[in-house]
């Protein structure tokens, strides 16, 4: 198998290669991390799609190579010597060098069969950093789906490996391609449908007001300029306060999951236990894991014009927060009729670890943090 030069951005051309984790001679097995290959932009491992023997090198570490460039050779068997590579020759003339070229392309042209010689013409087709690169289609299927839609050489084994009818995948990369991030979003559907049939579900939800929460977080934010605490913040904070306030749940730790795009997501690990400032820079870190190890999750809806929505509890949280769209009403205080701003919480449950009565307890002890904020930061 030909291992290419991965194109790591739309525009990338071409790739430097900083460093090889495996040798001539040695032995991969799929998923092995093979080169390390830097662009101007980032920095990524490059593994493996088969298993075999690393049977040629052809980019040195530290050279640089166009997208699309042959830089290795994995020969698919068990083992046995590695015949050496051979030995480079000077360039001959350009005209020699191009009448010599032809006649090679000509003669392998006539060994082949008519559906091996599209392959050989896109092999002597100078790149064009626009053109889509083809990986091995007997691995995962045609980079393009019946319809003709596009799908990128990531989300094609990620589709196979989770078993997706890629045909009901929706696209959302140029021109309806299918990325992998489709591919997590669609896995994650179909998850979430699986746990909302085999786990017992019940809402509470509750309007509460927001603005001592927003207030606060003014506050902070003037205070110090390098924190940009949030309402999602605000809300993880007080949902773990919450779970841990509860005592028929019994939880001294409450790791809450930080529902977003897709399949992603994020782990605050003890967030009982840790500041606003702490929260809002983990939650704000970079992260592509499909974490969700966690006791609970809560899905920030707040500015998606979502005015009140249920989420589904995934194994193995027992409930599940979300936040609705942050609004405006009238509220009575005193007698006195006020404008204030106002969301709607929604809290999931699993039935099973959670009953109807220890849910409202949840949902009581969450909203009264919220709206009496000064709870937060003690």
């Amino acid at each position: 198998m030909d291992v290419l030069m991965p194109q790591l951005g739309e525009t990338v051309a071409e790739g430097k290669i900083s460093a090889w984790f495996k040798s001539v001679g040695e032995q991969v097995k799929a998923g092995d991390n093979l080169f390390e290959v830097e662009t101007d932009k980032t920095a990524m491992d490059v593994p493996t799609l088969v298993s075999g023997v690393v049977a040629e090198i052809r980019v040195s570490a530290g050279e640089t190579a166009p997208v699309g460039t042959v830089v290795a050779v994995i020969e698919d068997r068990a083992g046995g010597t590695v015949a050496p590579a051979a030995i480079k020759t000077p360039a001959a003339p350009k005209k020699e060098a191009e009448r010599k070229s032809a006649s090679s392309v000509s003669a392998a042209a006539a060994q082949m069969t008519p559906a091996q010689a599209p392959e050989l013409r896109r092999a002597n087709t100078p790149y064009d950093p626009f053109r889509e690169i083809r990986p091995p289609e007997r691995n995962y299927g045609s980079a393009r789906l019946p319809d003709g839609t596009a799908i990128t050489p990531l989300a094609r084994p990620r589709a196979a490996e989770a078993s997706i009818d890629r045909s009901r995948v929706r696209g959302s990369g140029p021109r309806g391609r299918v990325v992998a991030q489709d591919v997590a979003a669609h896995a994650g559907a179909a998850e979430a449908a699986a746990a909302k049939h085999s786990i017992p579900h019940f809402n509470v939800r509750r309007d509460i007001s927001l603005d001592p929460v927003l207030g606060l977080i003014e506050k902070v934010n003037a205070h110090d300029p390098a924190l940009r605490i949030t309402l999602r913040d605000c809300v993880v904070k007080a949902f773990a306060a919450a779970l841990t306030q509860v005592p028929e749940l019994r939880l001294q730790q409450a790791d809450i999951v930080i529902e977003a795009a897709g399949a992603n997501a994020k782990v605050i690990r003890a967030a009982n236990g840790k500041g606003l400032g702490a929260i809002a820079n983990e939650a704000a870190a970079a992260s592509d894991a499909a974490e969700r190890d966690g006791v609970a999750a809560v899905c920030d809806m707040s500015a998606r014009g979502a005015g009140a929505a249920a989420a589904i509890v995934r194994p193995p949280h027992i409930a599940a927060l979300t936040v609705g769209a942050i609004e405006q009403g009238a509220a009575v205080h005193d007698g006195r009729i006020t404008a204030e701003s106002r969301c709607t919480l929604t809290l999931s449950c699993d039935h099973r670890a959670v009953d109807d009565v220890v849910g409202a307890k949840l949902m009581s002890a969450c909203a009264t943090v919220l709206e009496r904020p000064m709870m937060l930061i003690l």
